[in-house]
């Protein structure tokens, strides 16, 4: 008898209820005899019309509060509303623009959904940048200097960073980082970007040296090698030297000095350069000649490619290796028969007694021989 009285009465008008053979009378009796005369079996039944009763415009979406058998049950925390907002307000989102109504569980007034439970705005978190942050939580943006604090309503406030400027010794200077807010005293304020360097003979490089003040220009930094200052290849603000087309004498240490006021500091680079093996051998008839002056002098030489190759016989020269230099270079001569180089010091003198090398040129790199003595009496 609940359908025939309040507050279906209502929509009787418009929405016909049924009777026992037929309608949703007939189906809500149907299903109390199947649950063995349990009338909250009917509450399904109920709803079905008061469903039926909204779309014909007649409001029955509070009709549980009339019917003490048909409570709407709701997870904990969560209360019936019978015209429920959609959406419903979140952390995220507290006062969402509201589409419409639905019966259902919802948050009671004052409290957010966060993780299917309802909270206190104080308890919602913070999403800030793609992360959640706990209410009171603090993060510190140092390359933007800013300090960020998650609130009470899930809402992450920032301010700037203040920054006290500290007194540093005379050897230190006042130094900055991108990714630090605030200057800092340091003794070591001189970087090597790339300390460690490998290349190939032929190749270049760059060492770049960071510098962690300001202010600086070309003349406060010095490169050097080994102890030897270096200006070719330096840049325009003097952070980085190339080295082209590095060769042997490329190798080694080199170092980035800066300068500021009376602090100085430095940073070390290693330069190492690949050089290739030798492609070409050479076997000396002798490792020590002995000539008369005036008189016939020969040194020779036969000459081998590793990778089988022929030695362009227009590439091979004789010279007298002086203080580590090349000297009078002249042309040797191939013997066929011998496969043999041969050179000659002619009209030699007591004078032109020394180290002689055999030198092969080859894309125009030198490669050159152990020395022969040359002894002249």
């Amino acid at each position: 008898d609940t359908l025939k009285g309040a507050p279906f009465t209502s929509c009787h008008s418009k929405v016909p209820y049924g009777d026992l053979n037929g309608g949703v009378y007939h189906n809500c009796m149907t299903d109390v005899c199947h649950c063995f005369m349990d009338k909250n079996c009917a509450c399904s039944q109920y709803d079905n019309y008061a469903s039926s009763c909204i779309e014909a415009g007649v409001d029955l979406s509070n009709w549980r509060s009339s019917v003490d058998y048909c409570p709407f049950e709701c997870p904990e925390g969560l209360t019936y509303m019978a015209a429920g907002p959609v959406p419903a307000p979140t952390c995220l989102n507290k006062k969402p623009e509201k589409e419409g109504t639905v019966r259902g569980c919802f948050c009671p007034a004052g409290k957010y959904l966060q993780d299917g439970k309802c909270v206190d705005a104080s308890q919602c978190r913070c999403l800030y940048e793609g992360k959640f942050y706990e209410p009171g939580a603090v993060i510190k943006k140092e390359g933007e200097c800013q300090e960020c604090r998650c609130g009470g309503s899930g809402e992450m406030t920032c301010s700037s960073i203040s920054c006290n400027i500290p007194t540093c010794a005379s050897d230190q200077i006042l130094a900055r980082k991108d990714d630090l807010c605030c200057p800092y005293c340091e003794s070591d304020w001189v970087e090597a970007l790339n300390p460690e360097e490998k290349v190939k003979e032929g190749q270049d490089v760059v060492l770049t040296c960071q510098v962690h003040t300001e202010g600086l220009s070309k003349k406060d930094i010095l490169w050097s090698k080994d102890g030897e200052e270096v200006t070719n290849g330096v840049s325009k603000d003097g952070f980085r030297l190339k080295i082209s087309n590095a060769e042997e004498d490329d190798d080694g240490t080199y170092t980035c000095t800066a300068t500021k006021g009376s602090a100085t500091s430095s940073a070390e680079f290693r330069l190492t350069v690949d050089i290739p093996e030798p492609t070409v051998t050479f076997k000396p008839k002798k490792t020590k000649v002995s000539c008369k002056a005036k008189k016939k002098c020969q040194v020779s030489f036969k000459i081998n490619k590793e990778d089988g190759g022929t030695v362009n016989k227009k590439a091979v020269q004789l010279c007298k290796l002086v203080e580590g230099q090349l000297k009078n270079c002249s042309k040797m001569t191939y013997k066929k028969k011998k496969d043999t180089f041969i050179g000659k010091v002619k009209k030699p003198k007591v004078s032109d007694s020394g180290d002689y090398v055999c030198v092969v040129t080859e894309d125009g790199k030198n490669i050159v021989s152990d020395p022969v003595a040359v002894v002249v009496r």
